[in-house]
């Protein structure tokens, strides 16, 4: 087992091995006073994993409660999080009794905002089962802030710099390499990778281009995805993994723009406000709020990004549509008395006269022909007109997607299985190689959580590396 201590506002340990599920019990011993637990769960994880965490924190002498609710980022809301607080109540947890997190990312995440603000604060344990949920979100915060890093994080917990620079993170990383007399090579391009006496013998061309190699006690491989050619990347990394004999999934453009079947070019470069949803056939997949960009080639924004990687190779959707709501705050029959009342109030006989505190101009143009609405002045139109324009708003389809390619894409999806790396990202069957960031199979949302990935597990293969080559040594 390998104890991790991370040192931000509250030290504490994260600890990583095998077998810790059967020692649970023992931890909460540790960590709470009073005798009940509840393990917060999902429906995917506890039915592998709830009956054996239960069982254990049991045998330690606790009443043991289960929340679990249904798997997916969707239930990551409000409502999932009152009724957690409201069981909590119901079953009259104290401060001083706990709650464990038994699952991914969105089980961590609901778990420690409950415990955070549940009777103003008890305490909580984190049993993650994915590799993402193991890369614990404080660390690479604490390790930044001891660089020198002031950070800010948004409503939505995005962490920028305090400065809104990116460039101030690299900055502080290269002089921290500098304070470390870490050897720099930029430029170059690495042929090949094997084992050799031990180690690994890296071959690679340098920024001259002459051909040079070095031997190595250990190697992480932190190459990147296929994600934007033009700055440099070719998917060296993932090549190089399916080389090593590693578990591939797929390549595919992710956190990208959507073509669409029929562009309206005319709307190129408008933004709007809306509620973005991707369906298949009449099933909703999916929904995003948010900022929508109009483009020649169809729809781009942060939230039909997040919406474009739901159409990765291997999903098979028969009829993928992304249908937008321009007016979410409004139902739809809101939005038909508001379109008439609005049409009385301007009096107006043109549509860009109709448009004036609604919409863009042109998008409202494209909107009133998508609803197929007659080329007359708005204020003699049939009543009737109005709902038919409502219901195209709330319900305005683009049809015929593809995602864009990628030197469009934000981040890569696919790569190295996660199951092939150890929970310190190294490689399975040989130590001393790591793979971390968009090598592996994972791609986040937008908002710099691939960013984050890429710390995290940077800096969990990094430290274990080190524990590598001490132990080496001895």
């Amino acid at each position: 087992m390998t104890t991790v201590t991370v040192k931000a506002s509250q030290t504490y340990d994260v600890k990583i091995g095998r077998g810790l599920l059967d020692t649970l019990g023992e931890e909460a011993a540790r960590a709470f006073q009073g005798r009940t637990v509840c393990i917060v769960s999902d429906s995917n994880v506890a039915p592998h994993y709830l009956s054996q965490a239960t069982h254990s924190l049991e045998r330690a002498g606790f009443t043991v409660l289960a929340f679990v609710f249904p798997a997916g980022e969707e239930h990551k809301n409000g409502h999932t999080y009152l009724s957690l607080l409201e069981y909590l109540a119901q079953e009259h947890l104290t401060r001083a009794d706990g709650l464990v997190a038994l699952g991914g990312g969105v089980v961590g995440d609901l778990t420690g905002f409950a415990a955070a603000t549940y009777l103003r604060g008890i305490p909580f344990l984190q049993l993650p089962t994915t590799l993402l949920a193991a890369v614990d979100a404080a660390a690479p915060l604490a390790w930044f802030e001891q660089l020198g890093l002031y950070t800010r994080t948004d409503e939505a917990g995005r962490v920028y710099p305090y400065s809104n620079q990116a460039a101030d993170v690299l900055a502080l990383l290269e002089l921290h390499l500098q304070r470390h007399t870490v050897q720099l090579r930029t430029g170059c391009t690495v042929s090949t990778l094997r084992q050799s006496k031990g180690g690994y013998a890296v071959q690679f061309t340098n920024a001259e281009g002459g051909t040079e190699s070095l031997r190595a006690d250990a190697v992480i491989c932190a190459m990147g995805g296929a994600a934007g050619p033009q700055f440099g990347t070719d998917g060296f990394g993932t090549r190089f993994a399916a080389d090593c004999g590693g578990q591939m999934r797929p390549l595919y453009p992710c956190l990208t723009a959507l073509q669409c079947a029929k562009p309206n070019k005319s709307l190129a470069g408008i933004r709007a406000k809306a509620a973005a949803r991707l369906l298949d056939g009449d099933r909703v997949l999916a929904e995003e709020m948010g900022e929508v960009q109009f483009t020649d080639y169809g729809l781009s924004g942060i939230c039909i990004m997040q919406l474009s990687g739901l159409l990765a190779p291997g999903r098979r959707l028969r009829d993928p549509v992304v249908e937008l709501d321009l007016f979410p705050e409004l139902s739809e029959i809101d939005l038909t008395r508001l379109l008439a009342r609005h049409a009385i109030q301007t009096a107006s006989d043109t549509l860009a006269g109709f448009w004036l505190g609604l919409l863009h101009g042109k998008l409202g143009r494209a909107l009133w022909a998508a609803a197929a609405l007659p080329d007359t002045a708005p204020h003699a139109l049939p009543a009737g007109s109005w709902q038919k324009l409502a219901h195209t708003a709330k319900h305005w389809r683009f049809e015929g997607l593809t995602p864009c390619g990628w030197r469009q894409a934000q981040t890569t999806g696919g790569g190295l299985a996660l199951t092939e790396v150890e929970p310190t990202f190294q490689f399975k069957g040989c130590p001393g190689l790591y793979f971390v960031g968009e090598t592996l199979d994972c791609a986040g949302s937008c908002g710099g959580f691939n960013l984050h990935w890429a710390f995290g597990s940077g800096l969990a293969a990094g430290r274990d590396a080190a524990k590598h080559l001490c132990s080496r040594k001895r």
